[in-house]
């Protein structure tokens, strides 16, 4: 799966939870620019973030 995938399918999750890029980040204790990146494939994640996003940590 290429980062592009990735980055859609975390903005799909993120939106059927019904939260912003601001309010994730808030959630993983990162900024909402990195979770931007994240979902344009412009970054990759920690596998702590990926983590606790899935899974709800």
């Amino acid at each position: 799966m290429d980062q592009v995938r990735i980055g859609r399918f975390i903005a799909e999750l993120r939106k059927e939870r019904g939260l912003t890029q601001k309010q994730l980040a808030e959630q993983l204790g990162i900024s909402d620019k990195t979770v931007s990146k994240w979902e344009c494939g412009r970054k990759w994640f920690s596998l702590e973030s990926a983590f606790c996003f899935f899974w709800g940590f």
